[in-house]
C-alpha cells in the first residue's frame, strides 16, 4: 500500500509519502534511526545523535558537492523522528497498522519544482527500506526518467502558471525539471521559434532545470499558450 501526495504555497512545498511494511513498529523505528540500518536505504550515510538538538552528519550523497549537517527537531520513539537536512526538514512517523507499521514520510523544501525529483527518489529509499526490514539486498535502484515523470505530472508540475504582467499584458511561466542531458534538451530549444524566453539552468540532481516564458496579448491568449507549450514540453524528459 502507498500513498503519495504534494502540496505547495508561500515558501515550502510539501511531499508526503505513505508505505505500510508487515513488520512491528520498533523494527521498522531501529530501521529509520540507526545508522547500520540507514545506510541500506537513506540517500546517503548518517550519523545520528539521537536525541531532540543532536546532529545529524550527511555523507557520500552523490548529488551533493559536500558532506552536510542537520539537527534533531522532534523525538518520540518509536513514534515520530524528525529532523533538519541543511534547509529541509524531513519527518518520518510510525503508527501500527493491521499486521504491521504504517510509515509516513514527510518532506518540506523550498524548491517547489524539485518535488518530482525528491518523490522518485523517496520512492527508491522506501522500496530499499521495505527491502532491508524484509532481510533482502537492497537494489539501489536511481530513478528513471519514467519515474520522474510520473511524479511530475502526478504531482501537477506539468502546467504553466497563467498572469498578467505590467502594462496589461499576460503570460505563461513553466518551470521544469528535465532528466535528459543538458546538451541533448539545447538542441530541441534551438528547434523552438522566436519570441519565447527560455532558460536552463541547474536542477535538482536529474538533469537541468528548464523555465520558459511565453508573452501572451490577454489571458485568452494567454491560457491558449498554456495547452499548446504544455503539450510541447510533454515531449522533453
Amino acid at each position: 500500500m502507498s500513498s503519495d501526495t504534494f502540496e505547495r504555497g508561500g515558501d515550502a512545498a510539501v511531499v508526503r509519502m505513505e508505505r505500510h511494511y508487515p513488520h512491528p513498529p520498533a523494527k521498522v523505528w531501529r530501521a529509520v534511526t540507526t545508522p547500520e540500518h540507514l545506510a541500506a536505504w537513506f540517500p546517503s550515510r548518517v550519523q545520528v545523535d539521537l536525541r531532540v538538538g543532536g546532529e545529524l552528519r550527511f555523507s557520500g550523497d552523490p548529488n551533493l558537492p559536500a558532506d552536510t549537517k542537520g539537527r534533531v527537531t522532534d523525538l518520540e520513539p518509536p513514534r515520530v523522528f524528525g529532523f533538519t537536512w541543511e534547509n529541509d526538514h524531513i519527518r518520518l512517523e510510525l503508527e501500527p497498522q493491521g499486521d504491521g507499521t504504517l510509515l509516513r514520510l514527510v518532506h518540506t523544501f523550498g524548491d517547489t519544482y524539485g518535488a518530482a525529483s525528491f518523490a522518485s527518489g523517496w520512492d527508491s529509499c522506501l522500496a530499499d527500506l521495505g527491502a532491508d526490514l524484509d532481510g533482502r539486498e537492497p537494489e539501489r535502484r536511481p530513478p528513471s526518467a519514467e519515474d520522474h515523470e510520473r511524479y511530475l505530472l502526478l504531482f501537477g508540475l506539468d502546467e504553466g502558471e497563467v498572469g498578467e504582467v505590467a502594462g496589461g499584458a499576460w503570460q505563461v511561466r513553466f518551470e521544469r525539471q528535465l532528466t535528459t542531458p543538458e546538451a541533448e534538451v539545447r538542441d530541441v530549444l534551438a528547434s523552438w521559434p522566436g519570441g519565447v524566453d527560455r532558460k536552463l539552468r541547474e536542477g535538482t540532481g536529474h538533469g537541468p532545470r528548464l523555465v520558459v516564458t511565453v508573452p501572451a496579448a490577454s489571458r485568452e491568449e494567454a491560457v491558449a499558450a498554456e495547452a499548446e507549450w504544455r503539450a510541447r514540453l510533454g515531449h522533453l524528459r
